[in-house]
């Protein structure tokens, strides 16, 4: 009898045994699962911040592009006027005249009808490169940048409004009368040529100036004021 009782003792003792060794194997296991997902949240939330830093919003990107855009925008700008030849003034005048010329004595006076009248800026940023003299493919006449160009019209008159006010650099040159045979330009007046105008437009200016009779001057235009340039050319040579 106490053979078996002692047997049903030993007997509880290894299943409590167990028991007690499957609670604590399942705690460790319990304890390691949560610390192993610790980990992988942790992980995944460094992985994350990771991802937000690397890669902007959409928001972002768009405001950095536009910021971009403006900064070169305004960089172009910059470049444009740096390049300008006018005046930077909103004042503006108004040059005009008539040019004339010596038919015969008889005759006497006649308006110098064609007559080219240009004004350019002394000293500009950029050397001018438009056919002065010579005229342009169409035609049409030259107003802005520091260049103003106007014609003789029937009667000798020519305006030329809204000019920047400042200093200007003037070259009237007939349309009726020619210079004498083999006629070369004075140094001061090829050098100044050479000094405001790129190297293509030189020739053909040059060679207008020294077949057709011309006048060199300098005049100020102001504010709001018509300033009067006005020349005969007298007679022809040919």
């Amino acid at each position: 009898m106490r053979k078996a009782l002692f047997g049903m003792v030993i007997a509880t003792l290894v299943v409590l045994n167990v028991l007690v060794v499957t609670v604590i194997m399942k705690q460790i296991n319990d304890a390691s699962s949560a610390k192993v997902e610790a980990t992988s949240a942790q992980s995944d939330s460094k992985k994350e911040s990771n991802k937000s830093t690397a890669d902007p919003s959409a928001d972002t990107v768009k405001e950095k592009k536009n910021e971009t855009q403006e900064i070169e925008e305004a960089i172009e700008q910059q470049r444009e006027e740096s390049n300008s030849n006018d005046y930077e003034t909103d004042e503006t005048g108004t040059i005009s005249g008539v040019i004339t010329w010596q038919y015969n004595d008889v005759i006497g006076t006649k308006p110098d009808v064609g007559a080219k009248i240009v004004l350019l800026k002394p000293n500009p940023k950029e050397k001018y490169n438009v056919p002065l003299l010579a005229g342009s493919s169409t035609g049409e006449l030259v107003h802005g940048n520091g260049v103003y160009e106007a014609k003789a019209d029937g009667y000798g008159n020519y305006i030329i409004n809204d000019i920047p006010v400042g200093e200007y650099i003037y070259i009237i040159n007939s349309h009726k009368t020619t210079s004498e045979f083999d006629n070369k330009l004075p140094k001061a007046d090829s050098d100044l040529i050479k000094q405001l105008l790129t190297e293509e437009q030189i020739k053909d200016t040059v060679t207008f100036l020294e077949i057709f009779n011309y006048k060199i001057g300098k005049v100020e235009i102001k504010n709001g004021k018509t300033t009067t340039i006005s020349h005969d050319f007298g007679y022809t040579h040919h």
